[in-house]
């Protein structure tokens, strides 16, 4: 739809409903359909722009690490970062039906700085299934030694799969108690990590009514899209 188009819904003859109707009466008419097909024409701008954002939004999840910085450029482009990270975190939310998912991001008090120790973290994003609580305002600035997996995380760079927290009671009765404490059942971590592989941050997937056996297709896409949010937040 066009300005061509608008202007051919425009009564044919004006000149008649002038004498019938008055001047201001054909104007108002006039102005009415100018400005349904305007608002017309708009919303369907807005949705096909919408619907290439989740075309964007599918091939960022799909594609490999190799890709992920090509297509992270491009759907910058067409929304803000934070939404982009907050839609994935949505995302992950619903394919793995978990409980609550939680993005971290290290810095040292208050900005971000890549490459040298992290003293603290923050939790930036929070995805959480009905009826379970938000807690992201709880963890801002928090020392990463305060918690065990935190600092576990961080210095063997290895992702953290507690499909069965009781299997941790005789293991590690310190973590074991930290997770019952928080009705924790199932706990997964992993980094999140820019294009040189150096830390942004950390995810964490948490399930408090069951406990939850990931299957490698999950893994998987647990992999696929922390590289993707690991691209969009290294752009901040």
């Amino acid at each position: 739809m066009n300005l061509l188009d608008i202007v051919e819904h425009v009564p044919e003859q004006p000149l008649r409903m002038m004498d019938k109707y008055g001047v201001a009466m054909v104007l108002l008419i006039i102005m009415t359909i100018f400005a349904f097909f305007l608002v017309k024409f708009i919303l369907k701008k807005m949705t096909n722009m919408e619907t290439r954002m989740n075309e964007m939004v599918d091939q960022l999840i799909n594609k490999d690490n190799h890709n992920a910085k090509e297509h992270t450029d491009n759907l910058e482009n067409f929304a803000p970062i934070s939404y982009k990270v907050q839609q994935l975190t949505y995302y992950l939310l619903n394919e793995l039906e978990a409980d609550r998912i939680s993005i971290f991001e290290y810095h040292n008090g208050g900005k971000t700085i890549t490459g040298v120790d992290f003293q603290k973290c923050s939790n930036t994003y929070e995805a959480v299934e009905l009826g379970i609580e938000p807690k992201y305002k709880d963890y801002q600035n928090i020392p990463i030694s305060t918690n065990f997996l935190w600092s576990k995380l961080l210095v063997d760079k290895k992702s953290i799969s507690i499909c069965d927290i009781e299997d941790l009671k005789d293991k590690d009765y310190t973590i074991f108690t930290n997770l019952k404490s928080q009705q924790i059942q199932s706990y997964y971590s992993r980094l999140i990590l820019d294009y040189d592989n150096k830390p942004l941050g950390f995810i964490v997937i948490t399930y408090y009514n069951n406990k939850i056996v990931l299957t490698d297709e999950q893994l998987k896409i647990i992999n696929d899209t922390t590289i993707s949010i690991g691209g969009l937040i290294n752009k901040n």
